[in-house]
């Protein structure tokens, strides 16, 4: 069924493509693990990953962090190939990717799942503290990456809050966005964005699909999800709003 579902979606998004084309919207991407060991559905491996890099950069699309959306409450959309890159959870290959952005001169977000750091596959304390002194934004995606779906007020505060702290505690610097786990429409409410108000975020994004759009709620930020499966091709078309229709299934289940 899943690979079914995947074929169909795969083949709308190409028939889209044959039609429409358009990069003068924004739009984010969400990584996760970078490697050629992982076989789950979030893992890319470095060789694909190398040809998305490439493939900005030949293309010239302009990279953005939090400051952007900070500064541009109403994003211009005449602003041509713009695009977020975004990193969850903290993987140790965080710092080979920060390398390859570097040497391409790109921007990116790295979000640390705070209660990850120090674990097996997954970045120390002193590696976070370097991908920040390299000039890469830190957010939070909280501090143990639990649905905020199944959580009550207290448990939601904690986890923003308690994320938020430790950040800010071992990299000196104010930590202003943060990235939601799980991230679709079922996980948020005006309960949540109440408690990013008051934990003092800036910034907050999710895992639902899609272009950023005039009247952007600056704590609902989309982000397009990339899978294991997206060769260069199919991150074209991601790049070019053939997916944007599939917001909402942003990954296969």
């Amino acid at each position: 069924m899943k690979q079914l579902k995947e074929f169909i979606i795969k083949g709308i998004a190409n028939s889209i493509g044959s039609f429409y084309k358009d990069t003068t919207k924004i739009r984010c991407f969400t990584y996760h693990n970078i490697s050629d060991s992982g076989k789950d559905k979030f893992t890319l491996s470095n060789k694909i990953f190398v040809q998305h890099i490439e493939y900005i950069y030949e293309n010239e699309y302009r990279t953005i962090d939090s400051n952007f959306f900070l500064c541009n409450r109403k994003p211009k959309l005449s602003d041509k190939k713009v695009i977020c890159l975004t990193f969850d959870d903290g993987f140790k290959n965080n710092l080979y990717v920060a390398d390859l952005l570097l040497e391409y001169k790109l921007k990116a977000i790295f979000f640390i799942t705070t209660s990850f750091v120090n674990q097996d596959k997954y970045l120390d304390w002193g590696e976070v503290k370097e991908l920040s002194n390299r000039g890469f934004e830190i957010g939070s995606h909280s501090h143990t990456h639990r649905n905020f779906r199944m959580l009550n007020n207290q448990e939601l505060y904690n986890e923003l809050s308690i994320s938020k702290d430790i950040l800010q505690n071992k990299l000196g610097k104010e930590i202003k966005s943060f990235a939601f786990p799980f991230g679709k429409i079922n996980t948020l409410n005006e309960i949540v964005y109440e408690i990013l108000e008051k934990t003092n975020y800036l910034v907050a994004y999710t895992q639902i699909g899609g272009h950023i759009t005039e009247n952007l709620n600056i704590f609902k930020i989309p982000r397009n999800g990339i899978n294991s499966t997206d060769n260069v091709h199919i991150f074209r078309k991601k790049l070019e709003g053939n997916y944007d229709v599939f917001k909402n299934i942003t990954y296969l289940p």
